[in-house]
């Protein structure tokens, strides 16, 4: 889902991550903006502190102001929460998944091959899928 959240920008984990290079970019066939994005693991959200896995899709700030994401210093963010597994979803399908367009189905397909994949080498090491994550899910 994506989230409004914007003070996890500040946590020291998702600051350090966007110092680095972004993971991958992701393209919007309809605007043809292009996005930089950042698979930050792990990340503290909510007063609980619950663990999740966030994306982070920025592009530089245009003359019209972004009607979705956080303008901070010339950058929108915006902030996409997620529990499923790095190891079989990049963070552009995770980004596409949301947009629910603009992906196409070959990514889509790709990354249930991954999921499936991933799932298989669980049970082939006898452990099961984490709560949520099975077929059923």
């Amino acid at each position: 889902m994506r989230g409004k959240d914007y003070t996890v920008l500040d946590q020291e984990s998702v600051q350090s991550r966007l110092h680095l290079p972004a993971d991958q970019q992701f393209s919007h066939w309809e605007s043809g903006l292009v996005r930089q994005l950042y698979d930050c693991h792990d990340v503290a959200v909510g007063p609980e502190g619950c663990r999740c896995r966030i994306v982070v899709a920025t592009h530089p700030e245009a003359s019209k102001k972004s009607r979705i994401g956080h303008t901070r210093k010339g950058v929108v963010y915006a902030l996409f929460f997620t529990q499923l597994p790095q190891d079989a979803f990049t963070a552009s399908d995770v980004v596409a998944l949301y947009l629910h367009r603009g992906a196409g189905p070959r990514p889509l397909v790709l990354s249930l091959a991954r999921w499936t994949r991933s799932l298989a080498d669980c049970l082939a090491m006898g452990l099961e899928p984490a709560p949520g994550t099975g077929p059923s899910a």
